[in-house]
């Protein structure tokens, strides 16, 4: 979710040309409520929502959807957004400019099955 379209839609086709299912949205007003959402593997939230910040999203969705994690994108991380970002388990923050390459990598850690 990021109200910038050319990223959202330029890492949403990157995503999807990667195998994976995405819904992208501008703004939580575009998604579905969050307790209809099945089998969510995975969020990806810039911070700068207008609506509410990105870390009382992740909340809503964690509550919504608990287990799932989220990535948290920022274009300006403050200290006091890494320490939100950082007391919640389920959040990993990422700063842009987001290498692909390196995002992916987030995905695959996040998404792959605990031993």
């Amino acid at each position: 979710m990021d109200s910038d379209v050319d990223f959202r839609t330029a890492l949403a086709t990157n995503l999807r040309e990667d195998g994976h299912q995405v819904l992208d949205t501008a703004s939580p007003q575009d998604l579905l409520p969050l307790a209809t959402l099945r089998e969510v593997a995975l969020a990806i939230v810039n911070d700068d929502l207008e609506s509410e910040g990105g870390v009382g999203f992740a909340d809503r969705f964690h509550a919504a959807c608990p287990g799932v994690p989220v990535i948290l994108v920022s274009s300006l991380p403050t200290d006091r957004l890494e320490r939100a970002a950082s007391a919640r388990s389920f959040v990993t923050l990422l700063c842009k400019p987001v290498n692909y390459e390196s995002l992916h990598e987030v995905i695959v850690q996040l998404l792959r099955p605990a031993r």
